[in-house]
């Protein structure tokens, strides 16, 4: 007994610092959610500003390491799920210093090591979160009122066969699609950790709607998952039938609101396709993942160079798992798939648990593993952003299962 309160007092202390007051780190967590929704497309408007994410980010990393270097109180336990992921980004650290340095042909050096950036702020976002757990709500939140108010003044739209689809500030539909399900997932989240939010209910209905203007089948499909699973996991039947009545109003509202013009094409698109190449018989993706499964000899061992991906097939692979494979070889995807496994197994062993708003964020994490099917979401900064967090709830379930078998 004297033992297991020994063992809480020394879980206690390393959470200290979360009762600490509102300092820098917060600050730029607050900053790095407001500037992670913002696309290419705003450097109309103001130049480089799609970039100032990796700014912020990199003045984060640099305050906390210093922090750590110097204080002992910015120290955290490094979970199962925690040490996988630090180690997958030092894999693809030196894999894409390899791959830079003596394979490449093309000169953008960030084409190489964008995805390391992103996993890297990622990663000091989730120390930040784990040193103080309400950083978490900071950034989230600021990420979804910036998600809110970009799509409401600066969304833009581009006509793909006669699809007209929601792209935000992006290049891509499917990228906007992305971030408007993670912040669909994570208002569930606040929503079930507080009292109703008015401002969390209106930027729900938001992300519906982006999800549904993007035009993404993946998102859909993924989205769809995730609700199932949320809805399944929820143990109040009055809850339950709050969300179906609230759902219901917005399928409503999206016929009703939204014009024919825009909504006939896109539910076409959802059901059937927009074009041969689109259906889901004869999709094209298809085609894509065969070639590069039957060319599995050129990049099994330590990946190919993406500069020769086009000697396999003119697309690249419009899939994660194999886009990993692809790029990284064997290794680097057996070490993504022990990652999942990780997080899907934590999860499982400690559903039980009551940590208000965990089971949206991993009906967040399904609909992002469904969505990786369809698509390559390596590259984008919310696919990290979502990993973080899932790591940073299951560490966290984690933590108070312990707790509980302590006392």
């Amino acid at each position: 007994m004297r033992e297991g309160c020994v063992k809480i007092m020394l879980y206690e202390q390393k959470r200290i610092i979360r009762r600490e007051k509102f300092n820098t780190i917060d600050l730029l967590v607050i900053l790095c959610g407001l500037t992670a929704p913002i696309g290419e497309k705003m450097n109309i408007y103001f130049p480089y500003f799609s970039k100032l994410y990796v700014f912020f980010g990199a003045i984060l990393s640099l305050f906390y390491l210093f922090g750590f270097i110097i204080n002992k109180r910015y120290k955290i336990s490094i979970s199962t799920r925690t040490g996988l992921y630090f180690l997958l980004f030092i894999y693809k650290f030196f894999h894409s210093f390899w791959m830079y340095f003596f394979s490449h042909k093309s000169s953008n050096i960030f084409d190489y090591f964008k995805i390391i950036i992103f996993m890297n702020i990622a990663f000091i976002l989730l120390c930040c979160f784990k040193s103080k757990q309400n950083r978490v709500d900071f950034f989230v939140i600021s990420f979804n009122v910036s998600f809110f108010i970009i799509f409401i003044f600066f969304n833009t739209f581009n006509t793909s066969d006669i699809v007209i689809r929601a792209e935000g500030v992006y290049k891509d539909a499917n990228a906007f699609g992305l971030d408007a399900v993670f912040v669909l997932f994570t208002s569930l989240s606040l929503l079930a950790k507080t009292k109703t939010n008015i401002l969390n209910v209106i930027i729900f209905f938001a992300s519906i709607i982006a999800v549904f203007l993007s035009g993404s089948r993946s998102a859909v499909i993924g989205t769809l998952l995730g609700i199932f699973y949320y809805f399944n996991s929820m143990k109040s039947l009055k809850k339950k039938i709050k969300l179906f009545i609230v759902l219901l109003i917005m399928f409503f509202s999206i016929i009703l609101l939204i014009p024919e013009t825009h909504s006939i094409p896109i539910i076409r698109r959802l059901f059937f396709g927009s074009s041969k190449t689109s259906g889901y018989m004869n999709n094209v993706r298809l085609e894509i993942w065969l070639d590069y499964l039957l060319a599995w000899k050129k990049y099994v061992l330590i990946g190919l160079d993406k500069d020769y991906w086009h000697l396999i097939n003119k697309y690249i692979t419009h899939n994660t798992y194999l886009y990993f494979l692809v790029s990284s070889g064997i290794f680097g995807f057996i070490a993504y798939l022990a990652l999942i496994w990780s997080n899907l197994k934590m999860y499982y062993k400690v559903r039980k648990s009551n940590i208000e708003g965990h089971s949206a964020i991993f009906s967040l994490f399904l609909a992002m593993l469904t969505i990786s099917f369809f698509f390559d979401t390596l590259t984008l900064k919310i696919f990290w952003i979502i990993w973080i967090l899932v790591i940073n709830y299951n560490d966290e379930h984690s933590y108070t299962n312990k707790r509980e078998k302590l006392t």
